[in-house]
């Protein structure tokens, strides 16, 4: 995958903290680049409507918060709900744990 500007693998400039215009419909899932359990939301930028993904909000957190969001956003979207809710669980736990040591 391309380096983004912001330093990071994957994350394109049209992800960091704007809707993208470009994004690919659930049916048209590209799935290394916009996998649809990461695109299919029903949440829209209030400012031209376009689907928000998942990468968009999960990537203004740290690793532990960030994963969270990402089980969160998908956990009825990609196979065991009750697994995918676990997983973030697990996260948020870590977080709590490195904040109080």
């Amino acid at each position: 995958m391309p380096e983004s500007a912001s330093g990071r693998e994957g994350v394109g400039p049209s992800r960091m903290g704007k809707a993208n215009p470009g994004a690919l419909r659930a049916e048209e899932s590209d799935p290394i680049n916009h996998p649809s359990h990461y695109t299919s939301s029903p949440a829209r930028c209030p400012g031209c409507g376009s689907g928000i993904e998942c990468i968009t909000i999960a990537e203004h957190y740290g690793f532990n918060l960030g994963n969270a969001v990402k089980y969160l956003w998908r956990a009825d979207l990609k196979g065991d709900a009750i697994e995918d809710l676990r997983k973030a669980a697990w996260y948020v736990q870590r977080e709590i744990e490195r904040r109080t040591r």
